[in-house]
C-alpha cells in the first residue's frame, strides 16, 4: 500500500500570492526552514499560481517522495528546501462480511464468491504502508525490471545479451573537480569478469587506490593493503561507482552487496526511477536507482544512482551515473562519461569525474588488481 504525501503544512491564497497558513512545528519541512507567512513560488520544478493548484500537484505524489519546494522568505530571502513526504493515513477497514447466523439460509455460490472478494480487499486494504507483503511476487517484478534495464543496454551497444564474447578489459582515464576547480585525476581498469582497480590522484602525487581480484575487496592506506568486507565495501564510493559501470557486462547491478528488491518509486538525477535494495546478511541496505523513461518518453531503464541508503546521507553519500555512450570496440560495453559523488536528496554534487578517454585493452596483467602480486 502507498498513502498520499503531505508536507503537513497548508497555503493560502494572500495579495496575490501563496502563502504558507499552517505549519506542525514538527513537520520535516519546518525543520528545513518553511515558517508561516513564507510564500511557495515552485514546487517539483512547478510555477505555483494559486493554493489549489499546489493542492493538486502535491495529491498526486506519494509518501516518501523527495519534493522539492522553492520560497521567498518574508525578508525576501529565496531558499531551496528539499524533503521527503510522509504519508497522510488513510482509514483501515473494519470487518465485514460476518459469519452466517443459526437458521440463517445457506449464501448463494455468488454471495459467498462476494463475500471472499470482499475478505479479500479488507485484508489487502489492512496491510502496512511501504511492506512488502508478498517477497517472491516483488522479486519477480524486481527480475522483471532488471532484465528491461539490460535489454535497454543491448539496443544501446547494438549487442545481444546472449552473445557469446571473450573477456575484455577497459582503462578509464578522468578529470576530477571539486566545483570548477580541477583537483586531480583518476584512472580505472574494468575487467568484464568483475575485477576492478581504480587510482586516484591528487597535486601528482597517488592518494587511493581500491582494488578487486575477484574475491577480496582491498584499499592501499599508508603503504599497507586494507581487505574490505562486503558491508566496508559498498560504503566506499569508488567501489560502488567501479561496480556500477561493470553492471553492463555482469547483467546484474550490484549483485555481492544481498538479496534484490523493489524498494518503491523514487526520484534520481532529476527523473523518475525506480529504487531497488539490496540486503546483505548483516541485514544492511544497499540502494541503487533505474530510471524509468528517456528523452523520448518510453520506457529505457538506465543505472542513474546508488548509495548505501536512500538519502545518500552516510560517509560520503552516493554515486550518480550520467551520460551513458557505447565504446567503441568493445562489445556490450557502455559507459557513464560524468560521474559524482553526490550528497543529500538534493543530490549536492561534493566530486566530479569527467571522462577525458576510454581506451580497450587486449590483457592486463593480475597484478594490476591484487596487491599481493606487486
Amino acid at each position: 500500500l502507498v498513502e498520499h504525501g503531505t508536507l503537513d503544512a497548508s497555503f493560502s491564497d494572500r495579495g496575490g500570492k501563496v502563502l504558507c497558513s499552517t505549519i506542525n512545528r514538527d513537520a520535516p519541512v519546518a525543520i528545513e526552514g518553511l515558517e508561516l507567512g513564507d510564500e511557495l513560488l515552485e514546487f517539483e520544478g512547478i510555477p505555483i499560481e494559486n493554493a489549489n493548484q499546489f493542492t493538486n500537484l502535491i495529491c498526486t505524489l506519494p509518501e516518501d517522495w523527495p519534493a522539492h519546494l522553492k520560497i521567498r522568505k518574508q525578508s525576501g530571502v529565496e531558499m531551496d528546501i528539499h524533503v521527503r513526504l510522509f504519508g497522510l493515513p488513510y482509514a483501515r477497514p473494519g470487518a465485514g462480511g460476518g459469519q452466517p447466523r443459526p437458521g440463517d439460509e445457506p449464501p448463494s455460490e455468488e454471495e459467498r464468491q462476494a463475500r471472499e472478494l470482499q475478505q479479500a480487499m479488507i485484508e489487502l486494504l489492512s496491510a502496512e504502508p511501504g511492506v512488502v507483503r508478498d517477497e517472491q511476487i516483488n522479486h519477480q517484478y524486481a527480475a522483471r525490471v532488471i532484465g528491461d534495464w539490460v535489454s535497454n543496454c543491448h539496443n544501446l551497444t547494438g549487442g545481444n545479451a546472449d552473445e557469446e564474447t571473450g573477456k575484455t578489459f577497459l582503462r578509464l582515464t578522468d578529470d576530477v573537480f571539486q566545483g570548477e576547480v580541477k583537483v586531480g585525476t583518476q584512472e580505472t581498469w574494468l575487467a568484464s569478469d568483475g575485477r576492478f582497480r581504480v587510482l586516484i590522484r591528487r597535486d601528482g602525487e597517488n592518494e587511493d587506490d581500491y582494488r578487486f581480484d575477484g574475491e577480496t575487496y582491498s584499499r592501499w592506506i599508508d603503504g599497507a593493503q586494507v581487505d574490505l568486507s562486503v558491508p566496508e565495501a559498498r560504503l566506499e564510493l569508488p567501489v560502488v561507482a567501479a561496480k556500477g559501470m561493470l553492471s553492463v557486462v555482469t547483467h546484474d547491478p550490484y549483485e555481492a552487496f544481498g538479496d534484490i528488491l523493489i524498494d518503491g518509486g523514487d526520484k534520481a538525477g532529476g527523473q523518475n526511477a525506480w529504487r531497488l535494495s539490496r540486503s546483505g546478511r548483516d541485514g544492511e541496505q544497499f540502494y541503487f536507482w533505474l530510471r524509468m523513461y528517456g528523452e523520448d518518453g518510453l520506457p529505457a531503464p538506465q543505472l542513474i544512482k546508488a548509495c548505501a541508503d536512500k538519502d545518500c546521507e552516510r560517509r560520503n553519500g552516493g554515486v550518480l551515473f550520467e551520460q551513458w555512450q557505447p565504446v567503441e570496440g568493445a562489445s556490450r560495453w557502455l559507459i557513464p562519461m560524468s560521474r559524482a559523488y553526490v550528497l543529500g536528496i538534493d543530490e549536492h554534487p561534493a566530486v566530479r569525474f569527467e571522462t577525458t578517454s576510454v581506451e580497450t585493452v587486449d590483457e592486463i596483467e593480475d597484478a594490476m588488481f591484487f596487491f599481493g602480486l606487486e
